[in-house]
């Protein structure tokens, strides 16, 4: 995704226009992004009423161990729709690519799924991205990986996700492009990949010249307290002989104050809707922590 937060946090009233991507500052919190474009497109018609409060459902199997056959009635277009939204919108992130894996031979139950994202965007098109104004900026990351995910092939789904000022700046959601053996494992690849990413987005904010000092190490969370252990430990374990030795590399980052990893319960896993679907009442919960607020709280 492009990068949301180019913008001075302590100015007031900016408006920016980034392609379709619309940045306002706002003179007491802070700012808060949108995107009028797409908006404008998910609520025309009736035909994708009612709403939902979800993209997926949590038995979103129907997008696995079957491959498609043939059905292509306006899936592509409207995934583009859709696709378009994913920038400034992480809580679609994960289905969006779900759905991308099928886009050249999609099947029925594809669209009914596509469909189902429809809705939801339509039910929250008053959410923006906020970003608050903060006297301590601290970079944080959460990365979550599934294991075996995908029936078709067996390579599970990593996800990864930076809030910066109280508001989500980057995220990804992607299958890995290797088989893992273990849950271990699939948690390690997702590790590697976003402990280099890390280090990558501080020192692009950094050169930027967008804030003066952000605080302190890189911290990244994770759900897997093997992993955070293993981190800071600079003994081999027979657990971990299997794991390419590039993994490695956030175990040197580590030592070098770069980032720290620490543990966090499952339950307030910031990356976990993007591996998954979830309950509605947990994916909300969600939506909200990645900084996702409607229209009305932004402006009180």
């Amino acid at each position: 995704m492009t990068f949301h937060l180019l913008h001075r946090l302590s100015s007031l009233a900016l408006l920016w226009i980034f392609s379709s991507i619309k940045v306002v500052g706002e003179s007491r919190e802070g700012m808060n992004s949108s995107n009028n474009n797409w908006r404008d497109k998910v609520k025309g018609g009736n035909k994708y009423h009612p709403s939902s409060s979800t993209p997926i459902k949590k038995s979103g199997s129907i997008l696995f161990w079957f491959k498609a056959t043939g059905f292509g009635f306006f899936f592509d277009s409207t995934l583009e729709t859709v696709d378009h939204c994913s920038p400034f919108r992480p809580d679609i992130t994960f289905v969006v690519g779900l759905l991308g894996r099928y886009q050249s031979n999609p099947k029925p139950d594809h669209w009914v799924v596509v469909k189902k994202v429809l809705r939801y965007l339509k039910g929250t098109s008053d959410i923006k991205l906020v970003y608050h104004k903060v006297q301590n900026l601290k970079l944080v990351g959460y990365t979550d990986s599934d294991f075996i995910g995908c029936g078709d092939d067996r390579k599970s789904t990593l996800g990864y996700i930076f809030r910066f000022a109280d508001g989500a700046i980057l995220w990804k959601s992607v299958k890995q492009t290797l088989i893992t053996s273990s849950t271990m494992h699939a948690e390690f690849v997702a590790l590697f990949r976003v402990s280099t990413h890390a280090v990558l987005l501080k020192n692009f904010i950094s050169e930027l010249k967008v804030v003066d000092f952000i605080a302190g190490h890189i911290r990244l969370y994770c759900d897997n307290i093997f992993l955070v252990m293993f981190s800071i430990n600079n003994k081999s374990i027979t657990r971990s002989k299997h794991v390419e030795i590039k993994f490695l590399t956030f175990k040197e980052l580590v030592k070098n104050g770069d980032i720290l990893v620490e543990h966090l319960e499952i339950d307030d896993m910031l990356a976990d809707p993007l591996t998954k679907e979830l309950r509605p009442n947990v994916f909300q919960k969600y939506v909200i922590n990645m900084g996702l607020k409607e229209l009305f709280d932004v402006l009180d």
